[in-house]
């Protein structure tokens, strides 16, 4: 296929032109003075584009690691929570011994700080209790006019007591509350180091094909980059980015469209507008849009994921 550079419209057929009533441009064959109508325009909105499958996937580590195992091959067929590359996870394995030492150590603090809290309360009761009984023996001797000065210091001794327990809960809850904080905190980083524990191991999402395999036993994978592509071959749609702003206005979702893979150019798939982009991207200079075609019926037999393919759409049609 020549390349397609942007989207170039195209007019299809030939125009008989009308000079006025009954006057038209011969046809060879025609009879002199008879009426031809006029030939339709049909414009065209062709495009490079490429097919993908409606459901698919890239897959990479949340880590960097050494694979210890691949126990899929390219092209297999696997099934929703299948295991495609186990990654060596001994060092996250030791973070995650010492994070969960650390949380296990956090959660005895707080266990004690909460004992604290308790004991302190009790304390406050203890020293309530002595101030009512210090309350009494003031009133007592009062009542007597018998050592009030000493039970005036005795009631201020007990008054005092409760205000020391009742700071006491005070800091016991603040404490408590730090523990509980660091606790959570630890339980928190445990957690986080079983996440990227479990990314070291990539499982498939859903039942597809292993469309792309870029590791081997023992090499070591940086973080982030792709290393397995699942793919549900059984639905296929194809997207271009080509149509710039000039002709992308004149396409609507439900458009008729036709789509021409390179490799099979003599089974063209019969389609329709399903998504047109919104937000444009600069290349070079133009913008363009994203334009996505889904086929009418199944697909030929050998389409490949980012095979290269015309898009033909046929606008207001």
């Amino acid at each position: 296929m020549a390349a397609l550079i942007g989207a170039v419209a195209i007019t299809i057929g030939a125009v008989a032109i009308v000079v006025g009533p009954g006057l038209t441009s011969p046809s060879p064959g025609a009879t002199p003075g008879s009426t031809l109508p006029p030939i339709e325009v049909a414009d065209q909105v062709v495009a490079d584009g490429r097919a993908v499958p409606v459901r698919a996937v890239e897959l990479a580590m949340d880590a960097p690691a050494k694979v210890i195992s691949v126990p899929v091959a390219l092209g297999q067929e696997v099934g929703a929570g299948d295991l495609l590359v186990r990654m060596d996870s001994q060092a996250i394995d030791a973070e995650i011994a010492g994070a969960t030492s650390a949380a296990e150590a956090a959660r005895a603090r707080t266990a004690q700080a909460d004992a604290a809290v308790t004991q302190a309360e009790e304390q406050v009761n203890v020293a309530e209790a002595n101030l009512e009984r210090a309350t009494a023996t003031l009133e007592t001797a009062r009542d007597r006019n018998v050592g009030e000065d000493a039970a005036v210091a005795g009631r201020d001794a007990a008054r005092a007591q409760v205000r020391a327990a009742r700071a006491a809960v005070l800091g016991a809850q603040e404490a408590a509350k730090a523990a509980a904080a660091e606790a959570d905190r630890a339980a928190s980083a445990v957690a986080s180091l079983g996440l990227t524990r479990d990314g070291l191991s990539l499982s498939a999402p859903f039942a597809g094909t292993v469309a792309s395999l870029d590791v081997t036993v023992g090499q070591q994978v940086p973080a982030g980059v792709p290393v397995v592509r699942v793919a549900d071959l059984r639905a296929w749609e194809f997207i271009t980015t080509d149509l710039d702003e000039s002709v992308i206005a004149r396409i609507r979702v439900g458009d008729p469209a036709v789509v021409i893979l390179d490799g099979l150019p003599d089974r063209p798939i019969a389609g329709a507008v399903t998504r047109i982009g919104t937000y444009g991207q600069n290349r070079q200079g133009s913008i363009v849009f994203e334009v996505v075609v889904s086929p009418d019926g199944e697909v030929p037999d050998g389409v490949r994921w980012n095979m290269t393919a015309t898009i033909q759409v046929n606008p207001g049609e």
